[in-house]
């Protein structure tokens, strides 16, 4: 319950006016003079807005706090240094001691062996690919392969031909003291090979050609057979005159050897071999894991064996038997070959290594005719005994190549 009054007009003391109390408007009845009873009034809650909260917004200050805002300042500050006094870690485990290979080595094994065949197959598919005809490839690691001339022009001096995959082929000679000098070098560029057959798109600009393998002809000591990273084998001559239309550094003018490009191989060619018995033969091996027999008259192989479902990396003509072969596959094997006997299969298939490594050279021996050397990927080198059937000649087998020479490939 609130009471309020309401003021009247004011008046003189002693005049006639009277000063009227009053309750909700209505003037008192009682006598002048007197003042009237008061009169209660039910009034609604009475509501006072704050003022301080809308001078604080107006301020910007927070509108949480009713006092400014306290600066203070840090006087000091306490901070504590700590260092470990050791670390405890395992044990060191002894250098003698390696841990154990977690590895399930047969089934890792087994595993290879199912999807090799599957690999290979999409290799020899890519090989075929013009997807990346457009892109020069520049072969970081370089590998070479050196031989020697089979006739030395002087007795007391010798010469040697190196190969490799820059494309360069360089001509040695010793000058005493186990020195070499170069005195000619030669240069592979995809623009200037003979299109005896059917080759890839040479892309734009030069190209060289790497060079994997090297076999000098018994008949002519000018004339040398290459095998390329491409898989096609070139015929090239020492006599050459034509420069090489290459800019890579040199010491000595390039020329450009190559005079007939032959069928190639599904992959890069390994290795080549002359025959000691026919001017015109010779045979490749290559990643493809295939034998070819050309002639140096013909683009297209003779005949063409697959040896194995890996690389071959190696394959030399019999120096006594016209007909006779070894070739090194990457299977572990050495085999023979009688082109008289069976012209598709081997005769003898030698297991140099127990698990299969790769038998990466093989050569036969001169002098002594019926050994036969070979290097596996263990580092082993084995020397094999063959039999009078690998070291005799037989009747008519001269003629028999003579006869195979002249066919001509279908």
């Amino acid at each position: 319950m609130a009471t309020r009054a309401q003021p009247g007009p004011l008046c003189r003391a002693g005049s006639a006016g009277t000063v009227t109390l009053a309750t909700g408007g209505a003037a008192s009845t009682e006598g002048r003079g007197r003042p009237g009873s008061l009169q209660d009034e039910t009034l609604g809650v009475a509501s006072v807005p704050s003022q301080w909260r809308g001078v604080r917004g107006i301020l910007g200050e927070t509108k949480s706090c009713q006092t400014a805002s306290i600066a203070t300042v840090e006087a000091s500050a306490q901070a504590r240094k700590h260092a470990d006094a050791q670390v405890q870690t395992e044990a060191p485990v002894p250098v003698g001691v390696l841990p154990v290979s977690r590895h399930d080595t047969p089934r890792l094994t087994a595993f290879l062996r199912r999807v090799e065949a599957m690999v290979i197959r999409e290799l020899n598919k890519n090989w075929q690919s013009h997807a990346f005809d457009s892109f020069e490839v520049n072969w970081t690691e370089q590998q070479q392969t050196v031989v020697w001339l089979p006739e030395p022009r002087h007795s007391h001096r010798f010469q040697v031909l190196s190969v490799a995959t820059d494309g360069k082929v360089l001509l040695w000679q010793g000058v005493g003291a186990g020195q070499l000098q170069l005195i000619e070098g030669f240069a592979l560029v995809v623009q200037q090979l003979p299109r005896s057959t059917k080759l890839k798109k040479p892309p734009r600009g030069e190209t060289e050609v790497g060079v994997t393998a090297v076999a000098f002809s018994s008949f002519d000591p000018s004339l040398f057979i290459l095998g390329t990273e491409g898989g096609f084998p070139l015929k090239c001559s020492l006599a050459a005159e034509e420069a090489a239309l290459t800019r890579m550094p040199h010491s000595v003018p390039l020329r450009a050897p190559a005079q007939f490009t032959f069928s190639p191989h599904g992959g890069p060619v390994y290795s080549v071999s002359c025959s000691p018995f026919h001017r015109n033969l010779f045979l490749s091996a290559g990643t493809d894991g295939h034998v070819h027999l050309y002639s140096m008259l013909q683009a297209q192989p003779l005949t063409s064996l697959q040896l194995s479902h890996k690389y071959l990396f190696a394959v030399r003509w019999s120096p006594v038997r016209p007909l006779v072969f070894a070739a090194a596959s990457g299977e572990g094997d050495v085999q023979l070959f009688d082109l008289q006997k069976s012209p598709h299969k081997p005769i003898v298939s030698i297991k140099q290594t127990q698990d299969e490594s790769p038998v990466y050279c093989l050569e036969f021996n001169n002098q002594q005719t019926q050994l036969l050397a070979a290097g596996d990927a263990k580092g082993t080198v084995k020397v094999w005994q063959l039999s009078t059937e690998f070291t005799e000649q037989r009747p008519r087998e001269t003629e028999i190549l003579d006869q195979l020479a002249a066919e001509v490939a279908t």
